[in-house]
């Protein structure tokens, strides 16, 4: 524990409480700062109840501190402002992996379980075992290979019929497709537009008990604006350019390193001095095997749920013209790369190799959060092996042959914990959604 001996540092004069304070005075919110664990943490706390209890923060004050402390010493505060719109910070749901706990359900991002499918590909190879093919085109591709997902994410709904959250095999295909185009755009493309980087962003602060505040917003801003290698007194000087507060350097290197742990910056490992960044959000360009990839993913799903003759015209209307559509983007990009350089064989097993990858770490990330495992899961290989994957009762996974690259390998997700009954409404989802405890689901792979 740290223990907070004031802000800003200093020494400190003797002041006198003011005459009819409560219980929430000055000397008690210094005591009470002893129980988070840095500074920090301790700001962040005052500021959160400041703007849910009082007033929005007045940054036109010199110290957050003395503010928030002169509004918590009032006699009578002010009574809570009412908000016509919810705060920037406001939660925002995202699921929907719908895996059932006893008398809960736990609710999985879609685009979680693609990221913890790019974890998991990141660590593969070893001496025993190849690495991935093309890794600087394949680990986007699959961690980026649901990305469609985010935008429904926001809105989850429940199931018209049975009151419960849809998951993601109970879609309608008219929403499915239309999810679908929207992850090969991305995986295409190779970049993300800056509402997207902002929601991982958020996400990813939210997932450390963190809000996405104005002030890391602004510096995000700046920071995924900028070209080239840059520092923290680049992203500075910018900000001086914009005009209105001033930040401190420590405020923008803290952003700075949370914005690379989140993956949207990259770390210049060539300069040891300082930190210096790159910004991963703008990559080479687009190229035609990640989105053939992609495609092909997502055709073989289309061509499975057109199998169903039980579907409404609606739905097998959207999954003909989506097959379509991507029938002849496939034929445009196997075609782009030929022109790359490629012979038609070295072409057509680079599209075999990388789709064949994608399927498998997809299958290995649903079959982590889809349900608590017991059993051993044997699976074959995109590169003709087989691997088994047994659940112990240590709650570890042995792994035979083990493939990655460390002694040992801990991979996560954050899931949401609801009752599992029905719900009246989207909006009911939405409340317990927004009421309900993040949940951290944690796999540890061993040595068999």
């Amino acid at each position: 524990m740290v223990t907070i001996t004031g802000y800003p540092q200093g020494p400190r004069k003797r002041r006198r409480e003011p005459r009819g304070t409560d219980d929430m005075t000055l000397s008690s919110v210094r005591r009470t700062s002893r129980i988070f664990a840095s500074r920090e943490d301790f700001l962040c706390g005052l500021c959160a109840f400041a703007s849910e209890a009082f007033v929005p923060l007045d940054t036109s004050y010199p110290s957050p501190v003395r503010f928030i402390t002169a509004i918590l010493i009032r006699s009578h505060p002010r009574p809570p402002k009412l908000r016509s719109t919810p705060p920037a910070f406001a939660f925002r749901p995202r699921l929907m992996i719908r895996r059932d706990d006893g008398e809960s359900w736990l609710l999985i991002s879609q685009v979680d379980h693609a990221h913890l499918a790019g974890d998991l590909a990141a660590a593969w190879g070893n001496a025993q075992t190849p690495p991935l093919p093309e890794p600087t085109l394949l680990l986007p591709a699959i961690r980026d290979h649901d990305e469609g997902w985010r935008a429904w994410e926001k809105s989850p709904r429940i199931h018209p019929d049975t009151g419960i959250p849809r998951e993601f095999l109970e879609m309608p295909m008219t929403e499915a497709v239309a999810i679908w185009r929207r992850s090969i755009e991305v995986c295409h493309r190779r970049e993300r537009s800056l509402c997207d980087a902002f929601a991982v962003f958020e996400h990813f602060l939210a997932t450390r008990s963190k809000r996405l505040t104005p002030d890391r917003t602004s510096i995000a801003e700046v920071a995924l604006a900028l070209s080239g290698t840059f520092d923290a007194e680049r992203v500075a000087e910018r900000m001086a350019h914009r005009g209105g507060r001033s930040y401190s350097l420590s405020t923008i290197y803290r952003t700075l390193g949370w914005l690379a742990d989140a993956g949207l910056l990259t770390r210049d490992p060539r300069v040891r001095d300082r930190h210096v960044y790159r910004n991963a959000a703008h990559p080479a360009g687009p190229s035609p095997w990640p989105g053939l990839w992609v495609s092909r993913h997502f055709t073989h799903l289309a061509e499975l749920a057109r199998k169903h003759s039980d579907r409404p015209e609606p739905d097998r209307n959207a999954l003909d013209a989506f097959l379509t559509d991507q029938y002849a983007l496939q034929a445009a990009w196997r075609d782009s790369g030929r022109l790359e350089g490629a012979d038609e064989a070295a072409a057509h097993s680079s599209e075999e190799r990388g789709y064949r990858w994608l399927q498998f770490f997809d299958r290995l990330s649903l079959w982590l959060c889809c349900a608590e495992r017991t059993h051993t899961e044997p699976m074959t290989r995109p590169d003709e092996g087989s691997i088994h994957f047994t659940p112990l009762k240590s709650g570890e996974i042995a792994v035979e042959p083990f493939p990655f690259n460390t002694l040992e390998l801990t991979v996560s997700v954050s899931a949401r914990r609801i009752p599992a009954k029905p719900l009246d409404s989207d909006e009911a989802l939405c409340g317990a959604l927004a009421s309900s405890i993040p949940t951290q689901l944690q796999w540890t792979f061993v040595r068999w």
